[in-house]
């Protein structure tokens, strides 16, 4: 059984890499957000009212209270083991220009979800302390915000497309020729009907294997760069058994084009 996923799993890389993710979850890593939304402050006016606006966070999301509070840092309580409460800490870093970023980092658990639900938070800190900065920089860091709601969006609704083998739609949100390199194969799809060949693959692939899904465990928009983003996707193919048969990494690269996200480009790239 292992051995005919593996085989099915292979069979249909190249689709997989036009899904860039598949399955019932779409979870975008908030990394880079989080890094380009940091608060800066360049006054000492503006400094001392972020750094009274941090400490009122940490005091109010950090239910054992604060311990460490002084003009460089501000650190809650150390948790008890086994506590569902947040261990945060808030730095502030100075820039070669003089001025400071205020960085938090709420630790977590690195099983489950806790990590995701504080990387949530360390975005929600960062909104928090934008409204103190110029209204320039503010609608700047507005903007990474829509960014990073426009790409999920964008994921759902081409997770959805691939579910239901939708060439047309799907088409749509490709940008014609595309390009799928693995190892030192490349292979080009250069219109819908070639898309329509895959998705139809797929189908057939997946319906011979009763019992097995395709599941993205991991999504992570690891740079933007103007129009362009680069994701980088962890795709896992369950046996009946729910227990992983084989697993691929895909980095796909997305363009902005009039406003709206297409796929260029993808590439399975270890795994």
């Amino acid at each position: 059984m292992k051995k005919n996923l593996i085989i099915l799993l292979s069979a249909i890389f190249y689709v997989l890499l036009l899904s860039g993710c598949l399955g019932n979850k779409n979870e975008v890593k908030e990394d880079v957000v989080f890094i380009q939304s940091s608060p800066v402050c360049d006054s000492k006016e503006m400094c001392q009212k972020m750094w009274e606006a941090a400490g009122a966070w940490v005091d109010k999301y950090s239910p054992q209270g604060i311990e460490i509070f002084n003009d460089e840092v501000i650190q809650s309580e150390e948790k008890e083991i086994g506590s569902e409460e947040m261990e945060i800490t808030v730095k502030k870093v100075k820039l070669k220009n003089g001025s400071y970023k205020i960085v938090i980092d709420n630790l977590c658990s690195r099983s489950g979800s806790s990590c995701s639900e504080a990387r949530s938070n360390m975005i929600a800190f960062n909104k928090k302390l934008s409204v103190f900065m110029s209204a320039t920089d503010q609608k700047k860091t507005e903007q990474v915000f829509t960014d990073n709601k426009e790409v999920k969006l964008w994921l759902e609704r081409y997770t959805q497309l691939i579910a239901g083998y939708k060439a047309a739609a799907l088409s749509k949100m490709l940008h014609f020729p595309v390009s799928f390199i693995e190892n030192d194969s490349i292979t080009v799809v250069g219109s819908e009907v070639e898309l329509m060949q895959y998705l139809s693959n797929l189908k057939t692939s997946i319906d011979k294997v009763k019992g097995v899904y395709l599941k993205t465990d991991s999504l992570d928009v690891f740079e933007r760069n103007g129009r362009n983003l680069y994701v980088n996707v962890i795709i896992n193919l369950y046996d009946a058994e729910n227990t992983v048969a084989a697993a691929q990494q895909i980095g796909f690269h997305l363009v902005n084009i009039d406003g709206q996200w297409q796929m260029i480009s993808a590439a399975i790239h270890g795994e």
